[in-house]
């Protein structure tokens, strides 16, 4: 359902830009400058509508795909989706921690999403520290990913889980908002809990536990 119907969506998306370019190579002598601005304000709404389809269709697949745990180390996987992080961004300074055996049972393909998208979301709202420092670790039975960003108002709670939802805006740190919601499909699937403690203006931990016991 979720391929056919991203299908369906992209369809008249690509027909809308494609018109849209065609009016600007076709017309664009005899367009204004207000109708030009216009013509890229619709070009720049497609192309971040094309990308929460994607992201989407990607919550989909997470939501659907055959659940298939294993025993195995998180170690391993946050150092490899800290590494694909750190390739995005060359330009910063991060200081890493990962914790050694970080054993469980888990399906290894929702956990590198779940890995991935907390680490890339340290990295991203600690783009104020020079180096920034994110940690990836155990204590009392739950995993955690922290780093010492910029944080947000404890009292936005369980609402940043939610797909789309934004605590800052796109002019601050650019994004989707989807990252989180992907991160907490992943762990729920687990059986497990994803939530957050923050302070504003000093990062934020971000804590999941796993119950292969109750996994779906």
């Amino acid at each position: 359902f979720g391929r056919a119907a991203s299908h369906d969506l992209r369809e008249p998306l690509r027909a809308l830009d494609g018109f849209a370019t065609a009016l600007a190579e076709d017309f664009g002598d005899a367009l204004d400058e207000d109708a030009t601005f216009y013509l890229a304000r619709i070009h720049a709404a497609g192309e971040r509508l094309a990308e929460r389809i994607e992201a989407l269709l990607t919550l989909s697949q997470l939501i659907r795909r055959p659940f298939a745990p294993a025993p195995l180390d998180l170690a391993p996987l946050a150092q490899l989706a800290c590494t694909e992080c750190a390739r995005a961004c060359p330009e910063r300074r991060i200081d890493w921690s990962i914790a050694p055996g970080l054993w469980t049972t888990g399906d290894p393909l929702l956990l590198n999403a779940a890995l991935r998208a907390l680490i890339d979301n340290a990295i991203k709202f600690s783009a104020c520290r020079d180096p920034a420092n994110v940690e990836v670790g155990q204590r009392d039975g739950a995993f955690f990913v922290r780093d010492d960003g910029v944080g947000f108002d404890p009292a936005f709670g369980d609402r940043i889980f939610q797909a789309f939802t934004r605590y800052h805006t796109p002019d601050e740190f650019p994004g989707l908002g989807m990252g989180l919601a992907l991160a907490s499909c992943a762990v729920e699937r687990h059986g497990g809990r994803l939530w957050a403690e923050t302070v504003e203006g000093e990062g934020a931990t971000f804590w999941f536990t796993l119950t292969p016991g109750t996994a779906r």
